[in-house]
């Protein structure tokens, strides 16, 4: 009983990653093969590479196979974006997209209904989609995912902190910068316990640079559309000309043209493309603005 309350609480305990490492090491020797067993296989693993130790890796990989063995889908889903998320942020991008779609075919359950464990799941999932150029899909799993992380604010270091950094590289992707900032935030005081000269950590500096950096790209321009400015604004990203969007809007085409104008005048430049970009980085284009 003592070692099943060891995986327990090497997987759930707040406390830092090195410091739950010498009761997760023990209840993976002393547990056999089984459910218990791939959760303190898996809490080692992720703990250890929070940690920056050798190994982590493997310790992951076998926490996959023991949990596929034990046939617990949740904790195989949540194994699976783990080693996803881990292998990412070492370059290996093909085979973390190969994991993180095993981690979402095992859950295959609405994303309102599923339980805050799938948190990390959703979150490498969201990344992924960003990438493909799934927006709307990326932004579901982020949003999601986000929310079930909330499950896990004072509990589980070393999932909060695998799963908040694809959820801010997912904001960053889709031009999300003040989301990403919110999130980096709460991935920095999750970091406070933490070793901060392991990789990981490195990882987490270099990735508050970037989103930093994005956002003083926005705090530095002057976001002051009129709401007939905003209209128009969200019509920008489809292919209609002035005119189209005119006769969408019931008004004549200098009009639009003149709006238009300001548009760019106020985010400070001369291309379409370019305000489109800037608008969404600013959140001014809405999730519903036309397509076409």
């Amino acid at each position: 009983m003592a070692h099943l309350t060891d995986a327990l609480y090497s997987t759930l305990e707040n406390l830092p990653a090195c410091d739950l490492i010498p009761t997760a090491d023990s209840a993976y020797r002393n547990l056999a093969h089984g459910e218990w067993r791939a959760l303190a296989c898996l809490a080692l693993g992720a703990n250890s590479y929070l940690c920056g130790r050798d190994g982590a890796v493997e310790l992951l990989r076998e926490a996959l196979f023991e949990n596929e063995v034990a046939r617990t889908t949740t904790l195989q889903a949540t194994a699976a974006a783990s080693l996803a998320i881990v292998l990412d942020l070492q370059g290996s991008r093909d085979e973390a997209a190969t994991l993180s779609d095993r981690a979402i075919r095992l859950l295959a359950t609405p994303l309102g209904t599923d339980a805050s464990a799938t948190a990390v799941s959703l979150a490498i999932a969201s990344l992924i989609d960003a990438r493909a150029g799934r927006l709307e899909e990326a932004l579901a799993r982020r949003d999601a995912g986000r929310r079930k992380l909330a499950g896990f604010a004072r509990s589980a270091p070393w999932f909060g902190i695998l799963g908040l950094i694809p959820l801010i590289r997912t904001s960053l992707l889709v031009d999300d910068a003040r989301g990403a900032l919110d999130m980096l935030r709460e991935l920095e005081i999750r970091m406070e316990m933490q070793d901060p000269t392991t990789p990981l950590a490195r990882h987490v500096e270099e990735l508050g640079v970037t989103v930093r950096a994005a956002n003083a790209v926005l705090a530095d321009r002057t976001w002051s559309l009129t709401p007939a400015e905003l209209r128009v604004v969200q019509f920008l990203p489809t292919n209609l000309s002035l005119a189209d969007i005119a006769t969408h809007l019931f008004v004549s085409r200098n009009t639009v043209k003149s709006h238009a104008a300001a548009i760019y005048r106020k985010l400070g430049t001369t291309s379409r493309s370019d305000a489109v970009d800037l608008a969404r980085a600013a959140g001014l284009i809405s999730a519903s603005a036309p397509t076409s």
